[in-house]
């Protein structure tokens, strides 16, 4: 556990995002599989963790050493108690025959285990294993496929899934510079991959895993103009740097320039052939809704930067856009960044922060992080997406789409848990516990996802779900969704429900919102109702009112959804971005 913490300590915003992945896992596991008010406790400290994670300090890593070492704490506490959860919700859905105690208390019949540390591919237990079971949960609300990396000793695996399908499997070289991350305690030096098909939407496969007699190491392909392909999507890269030089996707072909780069007067960038974006350019409201950044310019004020690079970074959460003719080009993050767009056709983002001095702003402290007794090396991913914000990509959606259904399949990401095997054979592993499960009866819509499912008061759940798009991101997805909630979920059938405010600390039906005289509103600022000094302030704010919020069309909705007993209407209506709680009684399926 210690090797743990001081990783966590390393990356403590990166493994907060990770553990919100595994604290919405849990929530749900818990409420499919309907575990005793006893585990609660368990389900809460993760709960917690994931509140203080959500301080500022700990999102940007701007915190003191002490306070990142203490973040680091409670996140290891918080994720200890939830292995527990979702080990027992596990157990009981892949043997629930066996129930197993220990101190007359009820253990988990399957020791399910995650690897924290396979980002720097180092897991113990692939690795000294000479067979074990994965089984991969999907936390989405439509099927999913996801690829399994495994680092492992030897060269030859079989994998097979439940139907008893031999998978294809490739092992590959681990990258020299993973090999030499600080911390990284592992002999392994390949990786096992295979790709986990259609697991259900609040379901999960499992797949057996062992080794077999015969040794291959696939050798690195040459690389050629073009031949690094991902799906529909192909890459170019520069032989001598490494670098991507060119990009091929959504049927259009884009120039591209990659560099890393540091602040000491100079500008590192993500440049592309995207030339004129019109000073714009967009990132993320904590994930969901894109705003407008014109460079140098507020809306509100009259604009004099004397910090004209720091004065142009704005927060990415998870995206940052530009666009420009029918262009658009985003990057996904896999952790909250700063980014911005100094020049049109650029994207820059800031993957570290060093200062040998207090930057005076209130730390009191140098930012200079170490873990294992050198500065801070984390593994991380940039996600690209480049298309037409029409429809006129392959498969019909605009690149805003497909950017939302990236966002939701990396923030919301498969989870990997392994188990041993115990000495049976794939046979009798398959007849005796269960290898596929599937929480929906039926996949969502691709707009709309459950967002919240897991215990509330009682016997009750709590049910969250949101409409994933904006208005006018997607002619044929940001429209009204209905989603009909009856024989939705396998374990259970929701018997009522009952409209909550989104913090599910009120009855909407009893909300009331307070009403403010103002002397003006927000439209009237936006607009110019002060005095315009120069044309470039004119100029900048006709650029933001081109796509001001005046098309999203809000619409007040119902406060209160009324479900008798028997009635067949669980017939629920989600507008773009809106997100509706409820609180549901059920009666679970025999």
């Amino acid at each position: 556990m210690g090797h743990l913490i001081s990783s966590l300590i390393e990356n403590v915003e990166a493994t907060a995002k990770s553990d919100e992945i595994k604290s919405y896992v849990t929530g749900e596991l818990y409420a499919l599989t309907d575990l005793g008010p006893e585990d609660r406790v368990d389900l809460n400290a993760l709960r917690e963790a994931m509140g203080v994670m959500q301080h500022h300090d700990a999102i940007t890593g701007t915190e003191k050493e002490h306070v990142a070492h203490d973040y680091a704490r409670i996140l290891s506490k918080g994720i200890e108690e939830c292995e527990f959860i979702t080990a027992s919700a596990l157990s009981k859905i892949v043997a629930p025959s066996e129930k197993p105690k220990l101190m007359d208390e009820p253990v988990p019949a399957i020791p399910f285990i995650s690897c924290p540390l396979l980002n720097v591919s180092q897991c113990e237990f692939s690795e000294t294993s000479d067979s074990f079971v994965v089984t991969i949960y999907n936390p989405l609300s439509r099927p999913v496929n996801k690829y399994i990396r495994l680092p492992v000793s030897k060269a030859k695996y079989s994998v097979r899934d439940s139907s008893g399908t031999q998978l294809a499997t490739q092992i590959i070289p681990i990258a020299t510079p993973v090999l030499e991350i600080p911390g990284r305690e592992s002999s392994a030096t390949i990786e096992l991959i295979f790709q986990a098909k259609d697991i259900a939407p609040l379901g999960f496969k499992s797949y057996f895993i062992e080794k077999t007699e015969e040794d291959i190491v696939i050798e690195q392909k040459e690389l050629d103009n073009y031949t690094q392909k991902l799906l529909d999507a192909a890459f170019k890269i520069n032989e001598e740097t490494g670098l991507i030089s060119g990009i091929v996707m959504n049927n259009r072909e884009l120039a591209f320039k990659q560099e890393f780069l540091y602040y000491n007067g100079f500008v590192g960038n993500n440049d592309t052939s995207i030339e004129d974006t019109n000073s714009a350019f967009y990132t993320d409201s904590n994930g969901r809704e894109m705003l407008k950044r014109i460079r140098n310019f507020r809306p509100t004020w009259r604009l004099d930067l004397e910090e004209p690079i720091s004065g142009n970074y704005y927060p990415v959460t998870s995206k940052i856009v530009i666009k420009g003719g029918d262009d658009e080009v985003a990057v996904l993050t896999d952790r909250a960044q700063g980014g911005t767009s100094l020049k049109d056709g650029h994207i820059e983002l800031m993957l570290h922060r060093n200062c040998l001095h207090d930057d005076a702003f209130g730390v009191n402290e140098p930012l200079i992080e170490e873990a294992f007794d050198r500065g801070l090396v984390a593994r991380g991913s940039h996600y690209l997406i480049v298309g037409s914000p029409t429809t006129s990509n392959p498969g019909g959606k605009t690149a805003a789409a497909q950017e939302r259904d990236l966002a939701q399949k990396k923030l919301l990401s498969a989870w990997t848990f392994l188990s041993p095997t115990n000495g049976l054979t794939y046979d009798q592993y398959k007849n005796k516990y269960r290898m596929e499960f599937a929480g929906l009866k039926r996949a969502l819509p691709d707009n709309v996802q459950i967002l919240t499912l897991e215990p509330w008061k009682g016997f009750s759940l709590l049910l969250r779900l949101e409409h994933v798009l904006e208005n006018d991101e997607d002619p044929n997805l940001s429209v009204p969704a209905i989603i009909d909630l009856k024989n939705l979920f396998s374990p259970f059938e929701i018997k009522s429900l009952r409209e909550t405010t989104l913090g599910a600390n009120q009855w909407l039906s009893e909300n009331h919102r307070l009403q403010f005289e103002t002397a003006g509103n927000l439209e009237d600022l936006l607009n110019g109702n002060y005095q315009i000094l120069d044309e470039d302030e004119e100029e900048s704010r006709n650029k933001l009112n081109s796509e001001q919020s005046d098309s999203r069309n809000y619409v007040k909705r119902e406060t209160l959804v009324e479900v008798p007993d028997s009635t067949d209407n669980f017939e629920i209506t989600f507008q773009p971005m809106q997100i509706r709680t409820f609180v549901i009684e059920i009666n679970k399926n025999s």
